[in-house]
C-alpha cells in the first residue's frame, strides 16, 4: 500500500500496472460500514482485471485505513477518485467499477469529467436515487446478487428493465458474493473484456 497526497489529505492505495497498459479503477463500499478497498469484492473484480492483463487501480475513500477526511456522501470522495486518478494514471481508463456505496461517488466522478469512462456497478444500492439518463449511458452493465437482502435484486432487475441495462445475477450470491467469488470474478471478467 502506498499514500497519494491531494492538498491536505491523504489517499491510501494500490496501483498495478498490467501488459495491457489499460487500468480499471475500483470504488469500495460505504465507508461509514466498514467498506475499504480490501473488500472482497473489490479484490475479486482486482483479480479479474489482473488475470485480463489490465492494471488496477484502489483506494480507501475518506476516513477509511491511511486516507484522511471524513464521509462527505460521495461528492468529496469522488474529489479524491479525481485526483488519484490524475496523478496516479498515465494510461488510458478502460472501467470504472463501483461496488454497493462505491457505484455512487462513480456518478459523481462522472459529473466532473469532461472523457467519460464507461462503469460496471456491482450490488449498486438502487434506491440511493441514480440521477441523469446521460450517466447512466455510461453503465455498461450491472451485476447483482440473487439473494442480497441489503440492495435488492428486484430492484436492480427493474431498473436494468427500465434503463435498459445489461444485468447478470449470481444465484446464491448475497450482497457480499460470500461463497460465490469465483462466479462473481468470472462475470467481472466477462464484462471488462
Amino acid at each position: 500500500m502506498a499514500i497519494f497526497t491531494h492538498r491536505t489529505s491523504n489517499i491510501e492505495y494500490e496501483y498495478q500496472q498490467g501488459p495491457k497498459q489499460e487500468t480499471v479503477v475500483l470504488f469500495h463500499p460505504h465507508p461509514l460500514y466498514e467498506g475499504t478497498m480490501m473488500n472482497k469484492v473489490i479484490t475479486t473484480s482486482c483479480m479479474a482485471a489482473k488475470q485480463l492483463g489490465y492494471g488496477f487501480l484502489r483506494f480507501n475513500l475518506t476516513g477509511v485505513g491511511q486516507s484522511s477526511g471524513h464521509f462527505g456522501f460521495g461528492l468529496y470522495e469522488s474529489e479524491q477518485a479525481i485526483a488519484i486518478m490524475a496523478g496516479l494514471i498515465h494510461e488510458p481508463i478502460k472501467y470504472l467499477v463501483g461496488f454497493s456505496f462505491g457505484c455512487n461517488v462513480i456518478q459523481y466522478v462522472w459529473r466532473s469529467q469532461q472523457n467519460k469512462i464507461p462503469g460496471l456497478w456491482i450490488g449498486a444500492s438502487i434506491n440511493q436515487g441514480f440521477s441523469t439518463d446521460a450517466e447512466l449511458e455510461l453503465v455498461k452493465a450491472m451485476i447483482h446478487g440473487k439473494e442480497d437482502k441489503l440492495c435488492l435484486y428486484g430492484d436492480a432487475l427493474e431498473f436494468s428493465k427500465e434503463k435498459n441495462i445489461p444485468l447478470y445475477g449470481i444465484d446464491e450470491a448475497d450482497h457480499f458474493f460470500n461463497g460465490q467469488q469465483i462466479a462473481l470474478r468470472e462475470k467481472v471478467k466477462e464484462v471488462l473484456i
